[in-house]
């Protein structure tokens, strides 16, 4: 595309020190923003930058293709619009890069709310009442350990209600391994197949927190069509636990899923 810019052919040299130029100081600059923002301000502005980058790369594709179209690929070859959108997004990007990179940014704490139950039998006892009312069904009924199942279409939702005194790796795994996920495994499976979505609230309520509760909560699911929404409940101090690390594509679909658990709690922050 360059040999047929007659502009960026000629000052090929010019362009190439400019985006050197600029990375410096983009470099500079992050480094100054990152002693003084904020892990949040830094998501933000990622988030910003990465936005401006995509319309800027959307609209030069649109843009190529529309002259390609009604004019000719040639002309779209050489169109200066073109490259100078897909340039700006190139370098608007860099800083993004940079945050990533060296922001050294910390996971966000775990969003806390307040319970009125004092105990894992009053709260089991009122989820139980609540999600009746929205249309889950108990399929599963242990001292421990309740799960309740809603299907909307091919959308199948859980919410598993599990107590230990307090989370370890090794109890978590056998909770998991050997009674949970044999409860959910053919629906697991379902996700595999094309239209089906697994939707899983998964509380697990404790006597005391541990290092393990807390990298649960922050715990996240790579599997497609897979939407998990990990909740602790602590009753040394009342308290519920919601993940923070809600990001990606997937982050409309456990929203929706947060937004009616905590209404299913009748709970504020």
């Amino acid at each position: 595309m360059i040999k047929d810019i007659p502009f960026l052919r000629e000052n090929i040299n010019f362009i190439i020190l400019i985006v050197v130029i600029l990375s410096i100081v983009y470099y500079a600059f992050i480094l100054i923003f990152n002693k003084k923002a904020s892990d949040k301000a830094k998501i933000n502005a990622i988030k910003i930058i990465l936005t401006m980058c995509s319309i800027l790369l959307i609209s030069s594709f649109v843009t190529y293709f529309y002259i390609g179209n009604v004019y000719s690929v040639e002309i779209a070859n050489s169109s200066y619009l073109v490259f100078v959108l897909f340039v700006f997004a190139s370098i608007i990007g860099i800083p993004a890069f940079y945050l990533m990179v060296y922001g050294h940014i910390k996971s966000p704490k775990p969003e806390k709310y307040e319970i009125k139950q004092t105990s894992y039998e009053d709260f089991s006892y009122y989820l139980n009442k609540r999600v009746k009312e929205y249309d889950y069904e108990l399929v599963s009924n242990k001292e421990d350990l309740k799960v309740y199942k809603r299907v909307i279409n091919k959308k199948i939702y859980y919410i598993i209600d599990a107590r230990l005194e307090e989370l370890t790796k090794l109890n978590f795994d056998e909770l998991y391994d050997k009674k949970i996920f044999p409860l959910i495994e053919e629906d697991f499976n379902k996700v595999q197949k094309k239209y089906y979505e697994l939707y899983v609230t998964f509380i697990i309520s404790v006597d005391r927190i541990t290092p393990m509760f807390n990298k649960f909560i922050e715990e996240t699911n790579e599997e497609v069509r897979y939407y998990k929404l990990p909740v602790g409940i602590s009753f040394g101090g009342n308290k519920m636990y919601l993940s923070s690390m809600i990001e990606g594509f997937k982050v409309f679909q456990i929203n929706k899923l947060k937004k009616e658990f905590l209404e299913i709690m009748k709970v504020s922050e």
